[in-house]
């Protein structure tokens, strides 16, 4: 299950989501080569983001750091301090992506050292089980691989090129939603690690809060179709686009005309381009508040997760919730203790499905 914000605010934040759940499970990261230098300086870097942490740095030290692409141009330079225990973090500059080819130098007085970020990807598929990727060449790469309910680790080989690839069918089974990590460590005991989210696909029925009624998560660089099919199976319209470095895409669903359709309950769902058991038929969800009792109450899938969101118009009231609805599919929740429910408020519920995939509602507090 992704993390949910206020749909104000998750444009620009979803491709984090992936990276804070990571980074709160395992403390991760970094390079390849390492340059021979007589500072002790450990580090722990996360491929495409901007999170960069270590130990080992001493007691309070004043750390310099100074952060190049594979060209040598300069990314980010930045001090920080160490704390008593020799460990250290570095603040996040999110126009900057940590990419291959990349060098960091930390330098505390007149002692440094550099690291040199190595290839590192993953990717998950949820059908077959199956967690693959690049790492270094001849080398090992640990994997993790966290579901709703468990988790499982395996270290595998890459062989000359750096590919891997491994099949975890008989410890879990991979849905939607659920993720993988990759994680190389370095003969100086660094960490880079790498992470991805398995496919899926988000539908909002009725009326999207953003206009974007699709998300899709896929593999980077991978063109994808979504089909919205009537209660007799013919297309209404489609979503299509390629997958960018991180693997998702969103948009609307358009008919041959050129029109944004809407996505409703009874309507088919068939995006078997992005999984081959991703396709459904849409449940009939729903959401209401009542402001007078700051209770939210809705139905979604019968025994299923649910999670839903309240927020002002300004995101400065905010109250979010998650469980499993009833056999009958519905959930009922006072949301007092976090948000004075108004009329004009905004509610989103998120609806998760058996494969992963999720199905959405927006509505607005009367």
């Amino acid at each position: 299950m992704v993390l949910h914000l206020p749909r104000v605010m998750t444009s620009s934040l979803r491709v984090l989501g992936v990276s804070i759940a990571a980074g709160a499970l395992l403390v991760t990261a970094v390079p390849a080569a390492v340059s021979a230098a007589p500072l002790g300086i450990q580090f722990s870097i996360g491929m495409g983001n901007c999170d960069m942490r270590g130990w080992n740095a001493g007691n309070k030290q004043a750390i310099l750091l100074v952060w190049k692409d594979s060209g040598g141009d300069l990314k980010s330079t930045q001090k920080v301090k160490s704390d008593k225990h020799g460990n250290w973090y570095s603040n996040c500059d999110y126009n900057e992506q940590i990419e291959a080819g990349d060098t960091i130098k930390a330098t505390i007085g007149t002692k440094s050292r550099t690291i040199h970020v190595p290839q590192l990807s993953v990717a998950v598929d949820r059908v077959t089980n199956v967690v693959s990727g690049y790492g270094p060449p001849n080398d090992t790469v640990s994997l993790y691989v966290y579901t709703s309910d468990t988790s499982a680790n395996q270290d595998v080989s890459t062989d000359p090129s750096g590919q891997y690839s491994f099949d975890f069918t008989s410890q879990l089974d991979i849905k939607g939603q659920d993720y993988a990590e990759a994680d190389w460590y370095s003969p100086s005991g660094d960490d880079i690690y790498s992470y991805a989210n398995a496919q899926y696909v988000q539908v909002w029925e009725g009326r999207a809060p953003d206009q974007d009624a699709a998300y899709v998560q896929a593999q980077p660089g991978e063109a994808v179709s979504v089909h919205l099919l009537d209660g007799s199976l013919v297309e209404k319209a489609s979503f299509s686009g390629t997958g960018n470095r991180y693997g998702s895409l969103e948009g609307d669903f358009i008919d041959a005309s050129g029109n944004v359709v809407r996505a409703l309950a009874g309507d088919t769902i068939d995006a078997t381009d992005v999984a081959s058991d991703a396709t459904w038929v849409l449940p009939a969800i729903s959401v209401s508040g009542v402001a007078s009792t700051d209770r939210v109450s809705g139905t979604c899938v019968a025994n299923s997760r649910y999670d839903f969101e309240a927020y002002s118009s300004f995101a400065n009231r905010y109250a979010s919730y998650s469980g499993v609805t009833d056999s009958s599919g519905n959930f009922s929740r006072k949301i007092t203790s976090q948000m004075d429910l108004q009329s004009g408020d905004h509610i989103d519920v998120y609806c998760t499905l058996p494969t992963g995939d999720q199905v959405d509602r927006h509505v607005t507090v009367p």
